[in-house]
């Protein structure tokens, strides 16, 4: 179950990882996509090859939920930015099990597109993270970077109950 509301601005980049006291923020938990009258949303395994399918969904929910107003090369960096996210989820969060699972939602508010991409395995927090090295050497960190760089906010969310969000904002018409 994933909560289906976290429209929450949020100023601060790389990311705003809000704790458990914002919970309160959530609504009600939805079992089924079907609960989402106008979002788009898809939900799999945390398999790494369903990276491709959710860069699918979300390159499409783009093009129908968002055009003309995201241009395409927010398109392209909304859709790298999710991959970047889901990836180090699969990778980090669940450590490669193919057990577990990744909801996507994807949805237009407020001159903004949001994509949301909910998960159930280990929490992340961006802020105990340094900032990656130009020169490329040691240890990842670059899908944050990339998140960050890619669209206009990151914000990470925690119910305190073992769902964990990551919303991935660009505002529409602003091209990065």
């Amino acid at each position: 179950m994933y909560p289906t509301d976290t429209k929450q601005p949020s100023a601060r980049r790389p990311g705003n990882y809000l704790p458990e006291s914002s919970s309160d923020a959530l609504r009600d938990y939805a079992d089924t996509a079907d609960d989402n009258s106008g979002d788009s949303v898809i939900e799999t395994s945390s398999n790494p090859r369903a990276v491709p399918r959710i860069r699918a969904f979300v390159e499409s929910a783009c093009n129908e939920l968002a055009s003309p107003s995201l241009g395409q090369q927010q398109t392209a960096n909304a859709t790298k930015a999710a991959e970047e996210v889901v990836t180090n989820i699969i990778r980090h969060a669940y450590h490669g099990r193919a057990g577990g699972t990744i909801r996507v939602e994807a949805e237009v508010a407020a001159e903004r597109f949001i994509i949301r991409i909910w998960h159930h395995a280990r929490d992340f927090d961006p802020k105990l993270l340094d900032e990656p090295r130009p020169d490329g050497l040691g240890q990842g960190r670059f899908g944050v970077y990339i998140a960050s760089q890619y669209t206009d906010d990151v914000q990470y969310f925690n119910d305190g109950q073992g769902t964990h969000c990551v919303s991935l904002i660009t505002n529409m018409g602003e091209e990065q």
